[in-house]
């Protein structure tokens, strides 16, 4: 496991910065460059661009900040557990996922930005994953779900699960590190035996699909 000195490191001042679109200095990161959206550029007279350059820096300011969630549309994920009252403590309680609709069966929830389901299923009383494959030398439990934060918001889950004593099984690490996709992980359990993984990236507009 890397030390946790290691894993801050993974996340200097300019990387959480980008969060909201300045370097630590308090300059754009956009560098000063102005990519207009193609679909509306080929709607444009050129010598009328100059005049939207403006409007458009902070439009994709704005982008940038949101990391890709104006993007991005919610997934919806239903998976089975054991009992709501376990359910309810881990995603409700540890995870701090808001609770939406409920029945005596199951009940959803805002998952990140996402609209995740725990099913109560009496056919399966194991969800423990079935497989593992091996990711940079490491065995990762399939299948798995998660959602990709940034790199603050992803210590703060590590720290928030540390205290909860939430059992790791890959721990706060860095995985691919010094190559395009380096990324920080980590996996665990649900009481129901569901497995998930939480990562984040420096960059996740150029690391994320990264070769």
């Amino acid at each position: 496991m890397e030390s946790d000195k290691q894993l801050r490191g993974f996340a200097p001042e300019v990387w959480r910065s980008r969060d909201v679109g300045m370097d630590s200095s308090g300059s754009s990161l956009l560098n000063g460059s102005f990519r207009m959206i193609p679909a509306l550029r080929r709607n444009i007279r050129t010598d009328d661009r100059h005049e939207l350059t403006h409007s458009f820096f902070h439009l994709e300011c704005s982008l940038k900040t949101s990391r890709l969630k104006s993007a991005l549309s919610p997934f919806h994920l239903a998976i089975p557990v054991n009992d709501l009252e376990s359910s309810r403590a881990f995603y409700g309680g540890v995870l701090q996922c808001e609770e939406g609709r409920s029945t005596d069966h199951w009940i959803d929830y805002d998952f990140f930005g996402h609209q995740f389901v725990v099913h109560v299923s009496a056919s399966q009383k194991t969800n423990a994953p079935s497989a593992s494959g091996t990711v940079d030398g490491k065995q990762v439990p399939i299948p798995h779900f998660g959602v990709v934060l940034g790199v603050e918001q992803w210590h703060q889950l590590a720290d928030q699960l540390k205290k909860a004593n939430v059992e790791f099984v890959i721990e706060p690490t860095i995985r691919f590190a010094g190559m395009p996709a380096e990324q920080a992980t980590l996996f665990f359990l649900d009481p129901s035996g569901n497995a998930l993984e939480f990562k984040a990236f420096a960059d996740i507009e150029t690391q994320l699909f990264a070769k």
